[in-house]
């Protein structure tokens, strides 16, 4: 759910991130995602301090859990938060070591957004051609990435899944 909330409704993600918190208990990973969506739920609300703060707990929390699409959803975050502020040298080595990432170790929605930061750093460097000819060279077409991904919501709302923790994406 938190991965849906992302994109339809960032500022409710504080009330998702309260949810897995206190389902998680002592679990590293489930605290982690808590804790991430709680940093872009409070980015939506425009409270960037208190944001980093739960960034650090997700990271920490993730590297505990050893979960590597969660330490590189964290370092993704980082590369949003670099984005903003213009240090784009920094996004795009966040994005270059996530797309170093064997493909069936990331999401379908990770390795987009990935990409995403990539082409949105080289364009605010200037480098438009750089820009557009990593979109067009990404090893996947757009369409297939949403298809995927709809299909994944669907399945999940189908099982009556709540949220997407550790929930890989595979193409077939």
């Amino acid at each position: 759910e938190g991965q849906r909330l992302r994109q339809v409704d960032p500022r409710a993600l504080l009330r998702q991130a309260e949810l897995l918190q206190r389902a998680a208990g002592d679990n590293a990973l489930t605290g982690g995602y808590a804790e991430v969506f709680a940093a872009w739920g409070l980015l939506a609300h425009g409270e960037r301090p208190a944001a980093e703060l739960a960034l650090a707990r997700a990271r920490t929390l993730m590297a505990h859990s050893g979960d590597l699409e969660g330490q590189l959803m964290c370092r993704g975050l980082q590369a949003d938060l670099f984005i903003r502020d213009g240090r784009l040298l920094e996004a795009l080595e966040i994005a270059r070591v996530t797309l170093a990432q064997p493909e069936d170790t990331l999401s379908v929605w990770e390795r987009y957004r990935a990409h995403a930061r990539r082409t949105t750093a080289l364009e605010r460097l200037d480098e438009h051609d750089a820009g557009f000819a990593a979109a067009a060279a990404e090893d996947f077409h757009g369409l297939e990435v949403v298809t995927e991904l709809v299909l994944a919501l669907g399945e999940a709302h189908d099982l009556g899944v709540d949220r997407f923790v550790g929930l890989q994406v595979v193409p077939q």
